[in-house]
């Protein structure tokens, strides 16, 4: 699912994937800016500004695959366990991506 999940972000315009500035492995910058980043196989870390986090926490707040920081309250963490998750990973790291780029 991480290779999956990885060449769907990088087909975004201008996304490198570099290491992450937070530490561990692979992360996906946009002009210069870390926007994503892996904790695990199937968890993800989208930077999407405070203003997209609030209308993903008020669509998704009870779902168990979102979990919301609280600082930086700007980044959330989607759970990507299946296959049919994946159009949700595209349409949350199209917002990500715009948002940092």
């Amino acid at each position: 699912m991480r290779d999956e999940i990885a060449g769907r972000l990088l087909t975004l315009p201008g996304v490198e994937e570099r290491p992450s500035r937070f530490g561990g492995g692979a992360a996906f910058h946009v002009a210069a800016r870390e926007f994503a980043h892996f904790h695990s196989d199937e968890e993800l870390d989208l930077r999407v500004g405070r203003r997209e986090e609030r209308a993903i926490r008020r669509r998704f707040g009870e779902d168990p695959r979102f979990a919301f920081r609280r600082n930086p309250s700007d980044w959330v963490v989607v759970r990507i366990a299946a296959g049919e998750d994946l159009a949700l990973l595209d349409e949350l790291a199209r917002i990500a991506w715009e948002a940092n780029r």
